[in-house]
């Protein structure tokens, strides 16, 4: 959805959609039949909650959906787990919200670790259970890092992807 409503200063994605669905399949092995992912839309997003999970199901035999305890959708975020229970519940599937996960006395999100990112702070992004990995091309550098005693290699990363604090 950033993609689409614009995102917000420092909002970048921690990863890009190829590596989120690599860490789903390792996450849960074998535990996924589909995952769906929906190009962003204003038809999509103007859609109202029970019409999008009504067409979902048009789609899809659906078994059960996980989302996350707060999460919402369908047209201005309407909907909400409440609904997605009751619509589960009429077609004979389980709705399985899922509590967020709290380190340190504080919910794990995205924006929790992007703000220790920005600050260099990638320990910590870390114990929150960020595994930080850049992917890009190689690019030239400066060269500096042979005068040091060490080689280099300077990665581009894609312009949409969190990058942290510059540093080697």
């Amino acid at each position: 959805p950033d993609e689409f409503f614009g995102r917000e200063p420092g909002s970048f994605k921690l990863m890009g959609n190829d590596e989120r669905l690599a860490a789903l399949r390792a996450y849960a092995p074998g535990q996924v039949a589909e995952v769906v992912a929906m190009r962003s839309s204003k038809a999509n997003y103007a859609v109202e909650p029970e019409a999008f999970l009504d067409r979902l199901g048009a789609l899809f035999e659906i078994e059960s959906i996980h989302v996350g305890a707060d999460f919402h959708f369908g047209c201005r975020a309407a909907g909400t787990v409440d609904d997605i229970a009751r619509w589960c519940a009429a077609r004979g599937a389980d709705c399985c919200p899922q509590d967020l996960l709290s380190i340190e006395g504080e919910v794990v999100s995205a924006t929790r670790i992007r703000r220790l990112l920005e600050a260099g702070d990638v320990d910590a992004a870390r114990r929150l259970g960020a595994r930080v990995v850049l992917r890009g091309s190689v690019v030239h550098g400066r060269g500096e890092g042979g005068g040091m005693g060490f080689a280099t290699a300077n990665i581009e990363p894609r312009a949409d992807v969190m990058v942290p604090r510059e540093g080697v």
